[in-house]
């Protein structure tokens, strides 16, 4: 990426999809990258953001689209973010796997002395188990891949022809502030084939 970019999120955004009617994708985005999900190998983003209200985020989002769907939707059907999110006034690692409805998991921030308050992740096109593609995330500390989810669904037959939309996200889901959040990005690199 070389240069530092920022994203803003202003109040009342969020990507987050939960029963019964919840169904929010309106978080702002920058260096969007869009090509057939078939060809995605990763994505590796460094960020750092004033976390401050709860459930501040910013991070990777990953959205797949496919002709096929006759959704009355806004939002895609399938998608994944991954990154820091605010959770009881702690910085955590959030992962996010929407298929239908959204999961999410959270785990510590695990910070190296040598890190500044930069935090890396990685999400990767992998098939280490011998039984097909899933999308793995990362938290990269001092090169080294600390593993936080496994996705087996990203990369399922229903998804043959799916286009893949690959962007570096922010949101603010408080709504009872006036205050942007700004993250900034100093690393956003996507591999395809």
């Amino acid at each position: 990426m070389g240069e530092l970019v920022e994203v803003t999120a202003q109040p009342s955004t969020d990507i987050w999809r939960k029963p019964p009617h919840t169904d929010i994708f309106n978080a702002p985005t920058s260096k969007q990258q869009h090509g057939s999900l078939s060809s995605f190998k990763s994505v590796r983003a460094t960020f750092s953001g004033p976390w401050k209200e709860q459930f501040d985020q910013g991070g990777i989002v990953l959205s797949v689209s496919n002709s096929n769907s006759n959704s009355d939707s806004t939002s895609p059907k399938k998608w994944v973010k991954a990154g820091v999110e605010l959770f009881n006034k702690v910085p955590r690692l959030g992962v996010v796997a929407t298929d239908s409805w959204s999961d999410w998991s959270v785990a510590p921030v695990v910070d190296a002395a040598s890190q500044s308050h930069f935090v890396s992740i990685e999400l990767v096109k992998e098939n280490l188990d011998g039984y097909g593609d899933s999308l793995w995330v990362y938290q990269v500390v001092d090169g080294v891949r600390l593993p936080l989810r496994e996705v087996t669904w990203f990369f399922g037959p229903e998804s043959d022809g799916a286009t893949l939309s690959v962007a570096a996200y922010a949101a603010r889901p408080n709504n009872k502030t006036e205050e942007d959040l700004v993250v900034q990005f100093k690393e956003f690199v996507v591999e395809w084939k």
